[in-house]
């Protein structure tokens, strides 16, 4: 059985690369329990352009959740947005968190802690991933780590991308006639659920989260 860590990228192109090789059942392996892709292209849009550009700064941040567009899974098919798209027709969908890459950060001497929208990337769908900082509500301020409890969620700022850490304020859709929980998931007005927290390191304040999307 052939097996593979990702599809490699297109150098040259917005695409990932093509190959020969279309076999159902190729296994992908799942590294330390985590689940690691590429993108091609990232659009910046405009909350979290004007965010960025308050704090004087150009590159994502690295945490930072990103989004696609399945209305163009034909003809964008490896395209991330950065905050959820807002073309007439888009229909988005968290495609996972931006993943910190020690050889991105220090081929970007003059703003580390992130990727530039120019630059390819990699995003963590699935696995446990450390945060030193998020918001504590949207649009709100970054929270302190005396103040994250483990009642909480990491939740993916709509507009920006943005991680935030919060109780939940429901669990679910409910269905109005049958009162049946239509989704499960964990609700914030105005973000994206996309994972639980697992653990909290006081030694150095960070926050270990499983990703659940």
């Amino acid at each position: 059985m052939e097996m593979t860590s990702g599809i490699p990228f297109s150098l040259s192109g917005n695409n990932i690369w093509r190959g020969a090789n279309k076999s159902n059942g190729q296994l992908m392996l799942l590294h330390n329990n985590h689940l690691k892709v590429s993108y091609s292209k990232m659009v910046v849009t405009a909350a979290l352009q004007a965010e960025l550009t308050a704090a004087g700064k150009n590159a994502v941040p690295f945490g930072n959740g990103v989004f696609y567009d399945r209305n163009l899974k034909a003809s964008q098919p490896n395209t991330v947005y950065a905050g959820v798209p807002t073309a007439a027709g888009a229909i988005p969908r968290l495609a996972g968190i931006i993943c910190y890459d020690a050889a991105l950060d220090s081929l970007q001497p003059v703003e580390t802690g992130g990727v530039l929208p120019s630059n390819k990337g990699e995003i963590l769908k699935r696995g446990f991933v450390r945060f030193k900082t998020a918001k504590d509500s949207v649009a709100g301020n970054v929270i302190a780590y005396a103040d994250i409890t483990d009642d909480m969620c990491l939740f993916i700022e709509n507009t920006t991308g943005d991680p935030i850490f919060s109780v939940p304020t429901s669990y679910g859709t409910i269905d109005a006639a049958t009162e049946e929980i239509l989704d499960p998931m964990p609700v914030l007005a105005g973000a994206t659920y996309a994972g639980k927290i697992v653990n909290l390191y006081p030694e150095d304040e960070s926050v270990l989260v499983e990703l659940n999307f």
